[in-house]
């Protein structure tokens, strides 16, 4: 019996190429990140102004509600007024 010869096989893997990134790519890259944070830093201004105006609210804390509030009125009239 007679062995044949090893010979080893060899695989080349040949990724695919990527498309070229240019200078346009990357503004439109940068503006998209850009518009996306300010788009949540809006939201979470809006839902954190939300959530103090209505603990305000809830509390009985709102000091220009008027007749609840500890403030002092001047209730001062305009010079030509009989109210």
């Amino acid at each position: 019996m007679l062995k044949q010869p090893i010979t080893p096989l060899f695989y080349e893997f040949v990724e695919k190429t990527t498309a070229q990134t240019t200078v346009t790519d990357v503004i439109f890259g940068a503006i998209a990140i850009v518009g996306a944070l300010a788009v949540v830093a809006l939201l979470l201004g809006f839902i954190c102004a939300g959530l103090l105006i209505g603990y305000r609210r809830l509390w009985g804390r709102d000091r220009l509600a008027g007749a609840g509030s500890n403030v002092t009125q001047l209730r001062i009239k305009p010079s030509g007024s009989n109210r």
